[in-house]
Parts: C-alpha cells; structure tokens; sequence
C-alpha cells in the first residue's frame, strides 16, 4: 500500500541534512533560499557542510543528525541534500519507531512527515517496508 503524505503547507519546516558525502553548505544555499521564498522554514542540519573525509561527517555525526530530524516533531519533511554510500552504513541503525508510530496511527493515510531523497531513498523505503504495525 503506498502512503501519501499530506502536501506541506506554507509555514511547515523543511529540514535538510546529508546522510553521506559531503556537500560544501554554499552549495545548499540556493535550495535553502528558494525554500524560504515560497514560505517554508528550513532547518538546516549539522552535516549539510560537515566533513569527515569524503563523506558529510563521521558514521555517528550522520546518523545523529538524521535521526533528530525523523523525531523532531517540528519537521514536516526531510530533505536531503546529498546521499551516497554513507547512508548505507548508517540505515541499519536508524531508529523509525516514532516514525513509524506515526504512519501507522494515522491508519497508514497521512503519516505527518515526507522524505525527499533521490539515491538514498531506495534504501530507506526497503528498510521501512521491513516493518509493520
């Protein structure tokens, strides 16, 4: 069954991070500013200009980052701005519980939260359809 998240309004926050390589922060700033201009909040995450040798931080900065964007009831949707192998060594240890509790207790029609990633998101999606309620 696919989920289909409310569409975000004006007002909602974005939040980006880069759960694998590296990505100068001057390089989001364009995304960052067009975001703004159509009226969203953006919270910008602590690996987005981070460098731990090709990727955006070490193993535990990326995972942290990412996971307080999943938790952080604030965040209506998760951007990320630069994918990559990293993500795969952290997958396996992101927690999708509160996540997840969100998608299920919304009788799986409106989970409250969007990811928007292009080469990660093939990972995360086959890490979530592991899980059921």
């Amino acid at each position: 069954m696919v989920i289909i998240p409310p569409y975000l309004s004006e007002g909602d926050t974005i939040g980006i991070v880069c759960p694998g390589g590296y990505m100068p922060a001057e390089k989001a700033q364009t995304c960052i500013q067009v975001l703004m201009q159509w009226g969203f909040e953006v919270k910008i995450g602590s690996t987005v200009g981070g460098r731990f040798n090709y990727f955006s931080g070490t193993d535990e900065q990326r995972l942290e980052d990412l996971q307080q964007m999943l938790d952080d009831d604030s965040v209506k949707a998760v951007l990320c701005a630069r994918g990559g192998y990293g993500t795969g060594r952290i997958i396996d240890r992101l927690n999708f519980k509160k996540f997840c509790f969100l998608i299920f207790s919304a009788g799986l029609k409106s989970p409250h939260f969007t990811l928007l990633w292009l080469q990660p998101l093939t990972r995360v999606n086959m890490k979530m359809s592991t899980f059921s309620h």
